[in-house]
């Protein structure tokens, strides 16, 4: 099966403060390059990136890699219209494609291996999200038959909604990776992380 992923990195990070949460350093390489990296590692046949706010700069942390960036001129209009970039930018013969966030950066790559895993042993189903502690967490595998439904969403919910409308269609795979929660969508999130993990 070829898998994809896109990675949605066009967002203003507007309770981040100043600056892109997306390029804010961790471990000496900005957020974004470490949910890149974990696609790169897992080995899929395309890898998508959707800038928006600070197109250059985030495009930029790519750059070394095989990964395609795609501008989303409407990115202000919501997560929605990434979402229809992303999908709409999608090699032909793909037949499958994580959405994965920019600001996630603790998702283990065998979190993307064990849902392509499980994509292929449960085929009816059109959607495998992870589950860790009861919680659905991101990235989502979608089928490519959710592909018409994913270039239709508009506004700012993402596809939550969608998942949200067909519950006999998605395979819910346990984890036991927290990554899976772990957005920092302010400064004060990604410094407590960061002195979580420092020695004490």
């Amino acid at each position: 099966m070829k898998i994809a992923a896109i990675i949605l990195a066009a967002g203003r990070s507007s309770r981040f403060g100043d600056g892109n949460k997306l390029l804010a350093m961790l471990d000496g390489k900005p957020l974004v390059r470490h949910v890149l990296d974990t696609a790169c590692q897992a080995g899929l046949a395309e890898i998508i990136l959707v800038t928006g706010h600070m197109a250059g700069p985030v495009g930029e942390a790519v750059a070394g890699t095989d990964a395609r960036v795609i501008h989303n001129p409407d990115f202000a209009d919501g997560m929605a219209s990434s979402i229809r970039a992303g999908v709409s930018g999608l090699r032909r013969d793909i037949e499958a494609a994580f959405l994965m966030l920019g600001d996630m950066p603790l998702v283990r790559v065998g979190t993307l291996l064990h849902l392509m895993d499980a994509a292929h042993q449960n085929p009816d189903r059109q959607a495998v999200i992870p589950v860790e502690s009861g919680r659905r967490g991101n990235p989502v595998l979608f089928s490519a038959a959710m592909f018409p439904a994913l270039k239709a969403l508009a506004g700012d919910a993402g596809a939550r909604r969608l998942l949200e409308g067909m519950p006999d269609q998605l395979f819910e795979m346990p984890c036991a990776d927290a990554g899976i929660h772990a957005d920092f969508d302010t400064q004060g999130a990604l410094e407590g992380m960061i002195l979580s993990r420092s020695p004490q």
